[in-house]
């Protein structure tokens, strides 16, 4: 029995300095695309459905986006984040957190992609990769 708090892939963000830069991923998904704004997060974002996740682009709007800060120190860009489902986001907090593994969200906040609850991870407990839970909407 897996008693994993993760119970699937949401989806791999990805840092680019421009959206111009995703033709090449479109064409190998061979999927639709959509494209949004968010002023709060600081981003321009196109999202294509690979059919076993999303995989989010994201281009900073300026440079007080935290895209834009990853960018300083990854010119190419890069995965920016990885995104898995959980049942309950509170519990799931709580059990990682007595495993020793941090949450970094200071609020709560609902993601973009689902409109879901969402909360990131602290980096330095997991090989420095940025881990995103998302609650599983019903």
């Amino acid at each position: 029995m897996n008693d994993s708090v993760i119970k699937g892939l949401s989806h791999i963000a990805i840092a680019i300095n421009s959206l111009d830069e995703v033709e090449n991923w479109v064409n190998l998904f061979s999927c639709d695309k959509k494209e949004y704004t968010s002023t709060e997060q600081g981003v321009n974002a196109l999202v294509i459905n690979a059919g076993f996740c999303d995989i989010e682009f994201l281009e900073p709007l300026d440079q007080s986006s935290s895209i834009s800060g990853f960018l300083q120190k990854n010119p190419k860009g890069g995965i920016h984040h990885i995104c898995f489902f959980v049942d309950d986001l509170e519990k799931s907090l709580a059990e990682v957190k007595s495993k020793g593994i941090r949450n970094i969200t200071r609020k709560k906040v609902n993601g973009i992609l689902h409109n879901s609850p969402i909360a990131f991870l602290n980096p330095k407990d997991l090989s420095n990769v940025l881990v995103e839970f998302e609650e599983i909407t019903k």
